[in-house]
């Protein structure tokens, strides 16, 4: 027997208690070790203190194999807690994949007055926690001065609650488009949301961002075409409106605007009006119109100046 082999490890389960030996942990996949630690019900950190020093000591011993290394570097990933993403954290993600290469003065993420701030040109957060979000460069806007100034003399606005926006998006997937919109907005997921006659009209994707990310956010506004200014526990938001297509005065409490408009009305948006082709004549048509012609006499010298001409 050899007696330099690592012990095996003793792991209580629900069901009973089992030996892993080295050899097994260190050839799991991490997914299936995550698996195996989760079912350790008694004296869980224990046991995984007892794997990680395992894997720790195969490592070390591979010292020369970069490529072992890495796998059992992964091992030890995997022992690791998950981290617990918070739902701003998962909303800045989605925005910075959002912003664009222009403008850069205004979109970025970055961190002004101990505040994280992430914006894509629509929306602005600003956020009291620190984010693990990869580096956009831009963002020099003083966003507190920016938000500061859309509130001043803004007035309170109703804000519909997570749920209600969820089951609008679902009510706006199932309903039919007409083409024209589809020429307007290429992305088909696109649904305005009104909040009444002369108030707001959003995109009602990025209103539920802004719900999402500041949870008991209450809203204020003061004129057409202002950002509507959000306000929660844990940050402050900026949220550009859109400008209306059609249906002006429809009620908060209807279904989010899919805007259905004739194209007729609306062509300057899509195209300019073509005008009308003439019609065709047949062969017979355009003999018989040329014998109504009167004939045309030329000089050599006329007929030359009418080709130079």
């Amino acid at each position: 027997m050899n007696e330099n082999k690592p012990a095996p490890i003793l792991v209580e389960w629900e069901t009973g208690r089992y030996e892993l030996s080295p050899e097994f942990i260190c050839s799991c996949a991490p997914a299936k070790l995550r698996k195996v630690m989760k079912q350790a019900t008694k004296h869980a950190d224990e046991t995984a203190a007892e794997v990680r020093a395992c894997i720790e000591a195969a490592r070390k011993a591979a010292q020369h194999d970069k490529k072992e290394r890495a796998r059992l570097g992964k091992l030890l990933e995997a022992l690791e807690p998950p981290k617990k993403q918070t739902a701003a954290a998962r909303v800045a993600a989605r925005i910075v994949k959002r912003i664009p290469d222009t403008m850069r003065d205004f979109q970025g993420v970055f961190t002004r007055d101990g505040k994280s701030c992430i914006c894509d040109g629509y929306i602005l957060l600003s956020l009291s926690e620190t984010l693990d979000l990869p580096p956009v460069a831009g963002g020099s806007v003083n966003a507190a001065k920016m938000i500061d100034e859309a509130a001043r003399d803004a007035a309170p606005l109703a804000l519909p609650s997570l749920a209600e926006v969820k089951s609008f998006q679902k009510l706006a997937k199932s309903a039919p488009r007409g083409a024209w919109l589809d020429r307007i907005y290429a992305e088909k997921s696109r649904t305005l949301f009104d909040f009444g006659a002369g108030l707001p009209v959003v995109d009602l994707a990025l209103l539920r961002d802004v719900l999402e990310a500041l949870p008991g956010a209450r809203a204020r506004w003061t004129m057409e075409r202002a950002p509507l200014v959000f306000d929660a526990p844990n940050g402050q938001a900026l949220l550009i409106p859109v400008s209306p297509v059609g249906n002006a005065g429809a009620t908060r409490s209807a279904a989010p605007l899919e805007i259905e408009q004739p194209a007729a009305q609306r062509h300057e948006i899509i195209s300019k009006p073509c005008k009308p082709r003439e019609k065709a004549l047949t062969p017979e048509q355009f003999a018989a119109q040329m014998a109504t012609l009167a004939p045309i006499e030329f000089t050599p010298e006329e007929f030359a100046a009418s080709l130079a001409a």
